[in-house]
């Protein structure tokens, strides 16, 4: 085989490698969901997407402003901005905005449960950032809702979203003691890719945080599943043990 051909090979190779993880990819749930409580009442807010998976991606989100209110017409609290984005190879990212109500509110946002072709013993990385700005000049302040303080988890291998095995609890909180200020916080999950052991077919992401009243939050995370570069290797040396024996 020339070299020329082998290259040909590898490209061919990974564009079909693409359309497979992207015929096997599904989510299960709404793409994302969010929840606000605080001593006003509950509302919460699913987003249900009319879009597929175009050449393994599926991108999604609000044009618009809206207010998560309560069945009583109470507004808890309101989402500014809002976007979501799985790839099949399989990544899952969320970017979002929202204020708090009249008072301090709760919140929690989950991204629906990618699910695909297992790995084995793949790589992952995850990282997250949150933004807080005062509205009302009297400072501001959001801390994470899980029992570590922390504000957003990863998880893989769940049967729903937000669930699963805890792959990263990330970003610590955030206070803005100036009028009309921002201060912001983000952390990674390490300095490169780490590995996890065995199969992973599934993979979903959550935050949980209490923000102060009437100010906003914005956050922003990643987190991202690849085969490890032996299982890499190995597909290759496959492929092209096939092709030969064709030829």
């Amino acid at each position: 085989m020339s070299l020329r051909s082998t290259r040909n090979f590898a490209v061919a190779a990974l564009a079909l490698a693409g359309l497979a993880a992207s015929a096997n990819a599904g989510i299960t749930g709404s793409i994302i969901t969010i929840e606000a409580k605080s001593s006003l009442g509950v509302a919460s807010f699913e987003f249900i997407t009319n879009s597929d998976f175009q050449n393994g991606v599926l991108v999604d989100g609000l044009s618009d402003s809206i207010d998560l209110t309560t069945e009583d017409g109470a507004v808890i609290a309101s989402i500014t901005n809002l976007n979501v984005m799985f790839i099949a190879d399989p990544v899952v990212n969320m970017n979002f905005s929202v204020f708090a109500g009249a008072v301090d509110t709760v919140f929690t946002i989950t991204s629906g449960l990618l699910t695909f072709s297992p790995l084995n013993n793949p790589d992952a990385r995850a990282s997250g950032g949150v933004t807080v700005t005062d509205s009302n000049g009297n400072g501001a302040w959001a801390t994470g809702g899980y029992t570590d303080g922390k504000f957003f988890r990863a998880f893989y291998n769940g049967a729903n979203p937000g669930e699963g095995t805890q792959y990263a609890s990330l970003i610590d909180g955030v206070s803005v003691p100036d009028a009309f200020g921002s201060d912001k916080a983000s952390e990674e999950s390490a300095a490169g890719f780490t590995t996890i052991a065995g199969a992973v077919s599934s993979m979903t992401t959550q935050f949980s945080f209490t923000a102060s009243a009437l100010d906003q939050v914005s956050g922003t995370s990643t987190f991202v599943v690849v085969p490890s570069p032996a299982a890499l290797t190995l597909a290759s040396i496959g492929g092209l043990a096939m092709i030969r024996r064709k030829r």
